[in-house]
């Protein structure tokens, strides 16, 4: 089986102050992915920071896609982030996928959310011009979703 994952790093220092940045601005815009995020953490428990795991590359050989190995991997890492004995204190997982139409859907598929409501709110995040594509989409898998199944 052809399977590789790029690490799977803890956002810290430089990472972690850009994934807060990311959810401080989207609060200003309509559509806001950060009031969404927050609606379920009860009022005493919202930080300024979240601490999150950006997945790398997540590549399957075509000849294994329809095996579904990809969301296998997806799943172990989800229940990996929220075993007890892991104390990364980790809240939410993200990805920077490809903005194929094919990436994008395995994510929705496995219950990741787009950051931004619009390409044009990641655009102008990312300070890309409007008239360049975007070449991938951050999306993210909140983790508090598995514990309250």
């Amino acid at each position: 089986m052809a399977l590789s994952i790029a690490a799977v790093p803890v956002l810290t220092g430089e990472a972690s102050d850009r994934f807060d940045q990311i959810m401080e601005q989207s609060e200003e815009r309509p559509g806001s992915r950060k009031k969404k995020v927050e609606k379920n953490i009860p009022r005493e428990k919202l930080y300024s920071s979240y601490p999150a795991v950006m997945i790398g590359r997540l590549g399957i050989g075509t000849d294994f896609q329809s095996q579904h190995p990809g969301s296998d991997v997806l799943s172990f890492i989800k229940a990996w982030f929220v075993d007890p004995l892991n104390k990364t204190g980790c809240r939410f997982l993200l990805v920077d996928s490809y903005n194929k139409e094919r990436n994008l859907a395995f994510y929705e598929c496995n219950d990741f959310n787009y950051l931004f409501s619009t390409e044009e709110q990641e655009h102008e995040f990312r300070g890309i011009k409007p008239e360049r594509p975007l070449n991938s989409r951050l999306m993210y898998f909140d983790l508090i979703e598995l514990i309250h199944k």
